[in-house]
């Protein structure tokens, strides 16, 4: 069975009423990598996620988002 390592990055973003993320910045703590290629494509990913839509929510709400890489 093969053993695999998993490289974590994790961003703080922020996320509007319409479920959209407005900002997404890497964060070092509670990242266990910090090769390019996986922020950039972690970045990416975080800047294009979509949340669920919430008028009454506040304008923007902060949280972080963890992205899991499984290394071969």
């Amino acid at each position: 069975r093969k053993k695999f390592r998993i490289a974590a990055q994790r961003f703080e973003i922020v996320v509007d009423q319409q479920g959209r993320v407005t900002s997404a910045a890497y964060r070092a703590k509670g990242s266990t990598t910090q090769n390019s290629v996986l922020v950039n494509a972690a970045l990416k990913a975080a800047r294009g996620a979509r949340f669920n839509v919430d008028e009454s929510a506040p304008l923007s709400q902060t949280g972080t988002i963890t992205y899991n890489f499984r290394m071969q």
